[in-house]
């Protein structure tokens, strides 16, 4: 038997661990393997994009790193449209300062149907300039509501390291809008804010359109009304 065909006939169990023990750029990479391994990586139910190590099934990397990576074209034409098995998602370590990243951020969301989990935790900003990108985004992603469709499955929602600025309000309405089946969206605030400040965020929060009728904004513990 050729080496092409002993790899694209090895058993799902064993194609699952080799692809869990890979960082999401060589899981991509598998796709040239052969046509069986095309679409192959997609199949992991869990994306924890972080640096780091994971026992559990799923793709490591750092949030800002991927999103640049997927966002290269080479890249883009090796993705399938949908990502029907991939129901966690978990951005490590988001920026808020390019629509490229953001753009690939939110058709990852969108492109899973079944996605039930999504956790997003912000980094801090380290660019200069970051105040005006940070305007750029948000009208970008203002942009976005009104064109995507709705996140029909997604029903718990993290936000964390939160601090208000424009692209994560934006970000939070957009999913608050967008999806009719959420129970619950956790919002944990940057420890240093000052009161009046968290008191402002939980305010907008409250305020957004709601496509779920049991949707719950969860702070520390307690529901916001």
């Amino acid at each position: 038997m050729k080496n092409s065909d002993i790899i694209s006939n090895l058993p799902d169990n064993i194609t699952e661990q080799i692809l869990a023990r890979l960082s999401i750029r060589d899981a991509v990479r598998t796709s040239v393997l052969s046509r069986n391994w095309r679409y192959r990586w997609t199949t992991i139910p869990h994306l924890v994009f972080d640096t780091h190590h994971s026992t559990n099934p799923a793709l490591d990397l750092d949030g800002d790193k991927l999103v640049k990576f997927l966002a290269q074209g080479s890249v883009k034409k090796l993705l399938p449209s949908t990502f029907k098995n991939l129901y966690y998602i978990n951005f490590h370590g988001l920026k808020y300062e390019e629509t490229d990243s953001l753009s690939s951020v939110l058709g990852l969301i969108t492109s899973s149907p079944n996605l039930t989990k999504l956790v997003v935790k912000t980094r801090r900003a380290t660019t200069i300039g970051a105040t005006m990108m940070w305007k750029t985004v948000a009208e970008f992603l203002a942009g976005e509501s009104r064109s995507i469709g709705c996140l029909m499955k997604l029903r718990y929602v993290e936000m964390k390291n939160i601090v208000g600025i424009g692209p994560e309000m934006e970000l939070m309405k957009l999913i608050l809008g967008k999806s009719p089946s959420l129970e619950h969206m956790k919002i944990d605030l940057l420890e240093f804010l000052y009161i009046e400040e968290k008191s402002k965020i939980l305010k907008g929060l409250i305020r957004f359109p709601r496509a779920s009728k049991i949707a719950k904004i969860i702070h520390q513990g307690r529901e916001q009304i």
